[in-house]
């Protein structure tokens, strides 16, 4: 089955390995901030099992390995998982999952990570097929976050972003993206224009032109706020906020893409406000990316990171590839076990 490498961030050096439940595939990993106040975070992991289609989600205790929840979900297949900060049932965060069931009916489910009691659950009809989904601060006057999924209307024959209060589930509004649009990835954004509402970045590929394209829209309004073409020589990966550190009073967008021609994996740094680049760098093509996260910062400038986890074509090697978000510069470098 398959396993959670926990590495010491200055050294590489392995501090333990949790193992996921036997036949279980693990999809995605998140940590959980808040959940008992132990000191150490905890672990949410993402996990299907083929035999009899079962959604999954394991809370392991970072410091001790200890399993210390599962939460179980509706036959079907999961997509994504996010955190969600606490606002219901516990002091704990809350876990969210998009999956589909195997009836074809897409669902979002929020459920307490401590107790796994069920809080929210969010429904799709048919003609929305889901891309990706995000967590943003509240705007529509409850306590609970808000959450933005990225969906193609099969009906309209469109794409938007529907912002849904994740306390009670009721649909606050819809953002309609460019015809011919469609959506790969989204992320939330610290507000820094438009209303008080926070933003959303989006990631997405025109059709038939392939053309990628950073959207940047108000939460509340819809307004459009960035608009960057990447051109169409670029195949969108993976998408992470990176905590501001540029010219400008917001966020920054990481992307990780791979360059249709060459094959080489790429990062793009973007200031969400002005979408300029604030750094771009690349790997070795025998570098085949399987993650992206941000991690605070461990080198020489006062910028988080970006964390890669590759795997090495030639050797077979899973190795971490730690850079400044900043400057670009690599700050770890090492095979993970």
């Amino acid at each position: 089955g398959h396993k959670v490498v926990l590495l010491d961030g200055e050294t590489g050096e392995v501090l333990r390995e949790i193992r996921i439940g036997a036949r279980f595939s693990a999809l995605e990993l998140k940590v959980i901030p808040h959940f008992d106040g132990s000191g150490a975070d905890e672990l949410a992991v993402l996990a299907w099992r083929a035999r009899g289609r079962r959604i999954r989600v394991f809370v392991f205790d970072a410091g001790t390995g200890e399993r210390l929840a599962t939460l179980s979900f509706p036959k079907g297949f999961a997509f994504a998982l996010e955190v969600v900060p606490s606002f219901g049932g516990s002091s704990a965060d809350e876990v969210l999952v998009l999956g589909r069931r195997d009836s074809g009916a897409n669902r979002v489910w929020l459920k307490d990570a401590k107790s796994g009691r069920l809080l929210t659950t969010i429904s799709l009809s048919n003609a929305f097929v889901p891309a990706d989904v995000g967590v943003i601060s509240s705007f529509g006057g409850g306590a609970a976050p808000e959450v933005a999924l990225a969906v193609q209307n099969l009906a309209s024959e469109t794409s938007e972003v529907r912002t849904f209060d994740a306390g009670s589930g009721a649909l606050l509004g819809t953002l309609a993206l460019d015809s011919g649009f469609i959506p790969r990835f989204v992320t939330g954004v610290a507000s820094f224009g438009g209303t008080a509402a926070d933003e959303v970045a989006i990631v997405g590929q025109g059709e038939g032109t392939g053309r990628v394209r950073v959207v940047v829209l108000d939460a509340s309004s819809g307004a459009l706020l960035t608009d960057r073409s990447l051109g169409s020589r670029v195949r969108p990966l993976a998408l992470e906020t990176v905590p501001d550190f540029g010219s400008t009073p917001a966020e920054e967008l990481a992307l990780l893409v791979r360059l249709t021609r060459s094959e080489k994996p790429k990062v793009f740094i973007i200031d969400a406000s002005a979408g300029t680049n604030l750094r771009t760098f690349s790997l070795p093509k025998k570098n085949n990316p399987r993650a992206l996260g941000v991690v605070p910062s461990l080198g020489a400038t006062s910028a988080s990171e970006v964390a890669l986890i590759v795997t090495q074509t030639r050797t077979g090697d899973i190795r971490a590839i730690v850079r400044d978000a900043k400057n670009g510069r690599a700050v770890r470098n090492f095979v993970v076990p």
